[in-house]
């Protein structure tokens, strides 16, 4: 026997609020512990290894805390309403820079072999894949509601029937255009009906046909480095 749960309006917006409230609080959760190992972490002072935890604590109020307080402690103070808002959205966004610096940091204490640092370096290339991949689709979404703010009906959202739909629907046909961009598939579905929306395709191209190119390249010497003990012993 099937059951069918019907959901009204004010539930899904509950859930969707305990969603994002699920996806804020474990990020700052690891932030903050993050935070906390820093301060009492040793660290190399022209090639020796420093262990006093007062220059310690010093070293972290110098190097790390600016981009700690800025990126990590304002979130906290702020109310469930300005989370929703444009000031949330970018201290949320700025949480990117502080993750490039934890990259960077696992990627100076970890000692992984070939193989196991070519599997790394290959989820790395994917997410900046991704990420690349991610950006420009907002911007190609957010260039066609810029249009129709200032009175333009010549837009791909009016091509596509998009202007009732959800962001959802609106995101997932924008990241299937700047992929199939991306791969040099280009379906020819999706396409630009002003001058500022091929204008920015022309810039889409340019980028993503460069990161196409260096991603292959990439792989290719990423394979060689995981299999280069190998060949070398065949």
């Amino acid at each position: 026997m099937a059951f069918i749960l019907i959901l009204t309006q004010e539930e899904i917006l509950s859930q969707n609020s305990i969603i994002q409230s699920f996806c804020y609080i474990i990020p700052q959760i690891f932030f903050l512990l993050e935070i906390f190992i820093n301060i009492f972490t040793a660290y190399y002072h022209k090639g020796i290894l420093v262990k006093k935890k007062l220059p310690i604590i010093q070293h972290f109020f110098k190097n790390d805390f600016p981009l700690d307080f800025f990126f990590v402690i304002p979130p906290l103070f702020l109310e469930q309403s300005l989370l929703n808002s444009t000031l949330g959205h970018i201290s949320f966004l700025l949480r990117v820079f502080k993750l490039i610096q934890l990259s960077l940091k696992m990627e100076s204490y970890l000692h992984l072999n070939d193989k196991a640092n070519g599997i790394y370096e290959m989820i790395k290339l994917f997410g900046s894949i991704l990420f690349l991949d991610h950006l420009l689709a907002c911007s190609w979404v957010f260039l066609a509601q810029m249009e129709l703010e200032y009175g333009s009906d010549k837009t791909w959202f009016n091509e596509k029937n998009l202007l009732s739909s959800e962001w959802q629907v609106k995101y997932l046909y924008s990241l299937y255009f700047t992929t199939t961009t991306m791969i040099t598939v280009g379906y020819g579905d999706i396409v630009p009906y002003s001058l500022i929306e091929t204008s920015y395709c022309l810039f889409l191209m340019i980028i993503s046909s460069g990161m196409f190119a260096y991603s292959l390249n990439k792989f290719g010497v990423i394979l060689t480095e995981m299999y280069k003990k190998d060949y070398h012993f065949q």
